[in-house]
C-alpha cells in the first residue's frame, strides 16, 4: 500500500475573500507571505498586543497603534481599493487581521500535523526543545518516593 505524502504543496494561490458592504474583495493568502512579510506580521502582532494593553499617558501609543493596525490591514486587504479601505474602522481592520492570522495558524498547524505522523512512522526522536524527557533512568534503587515529612 502506498503511503500518503508527507506534505501537499501547491504553486497555485487561492486568495480568501471577505465582503465589505456586500461587495466581495480578496485578502492576502498565507501562501503569498515572503519570509520578510512573515517577520513583519510577527512584529506587528507584538506591537498591537503591547500597545493595546498599555497605551501611554499622553496617548502617543494610540497613534502608533493606529499606524500599526493600518499597515497590517493594508497588507492583508490586498484587493480592497484605497477609498474603501479609508472607510473601515479600526475594529474592521483588526477583524481582517485576525481572520488572516487564523488562516496562517491553520496553515502552520496543518504542516505540523503532517510532519508528526511521519516522524512517528519513521521512529524519529523529538527535537531537544520538545517536552519529551531525555533524562536517563536510574540504574537501581526503589522507584517509590520517600514518605512526605
Amino acid at each position: 500500500m502506498a503511503e500518503q505524502p508527507l506534505l501537499n504543496l501547491s504553486t497555485l494561490i487561492e486568495r480568501p475573500a471577505l465582503t465589505i458592504d456586500g461587495v466581495r474583495y480578496e485578502m492576502l493568502s498565507p501562501d503569498e507571505l515572503s519570509l520578510l512579510d512573515s517577520q513583519r506580521f510577527t512584529i506587528w502582532a507584538g506591537k498591537i498586543d503591547q500597545l493595546s494593553k498599555a497605551p501611554d499617558e499622553a496617548g502617543d501609543g494610540i497613534d502608533e497603534l493606529g499606524e500599526v493596525v493600518d499597515a497590517a490591514a493594508r497588507k492583508v486587504l490586498v484587493g480592497v481599493p484605497d477609498e474603501i479601505f479609508a472607510t473601515l474602522s479600526a475594529a474592521n481592520k483588526l477583524a481582517a487581521i485576525e481572520a488572516f492570522t487564523l488562516l496562517l495558524l491553520q496553515k502552520r498547524m496543518a504542516a505540523a500535523g503532517a510532519i508528526l505522523p511521519a516522524m512517528l512512522r519513521t521512529g524519529a526522536k523529538p527535537s531537544p526543545g520538545s517536552s519529551a524527557s531525555t533524562e536517563a533512568r536510574r540504574a537501581g534503587g526503589s522507584e517509590k518516593r520517600p514518605p512526605a515529612s
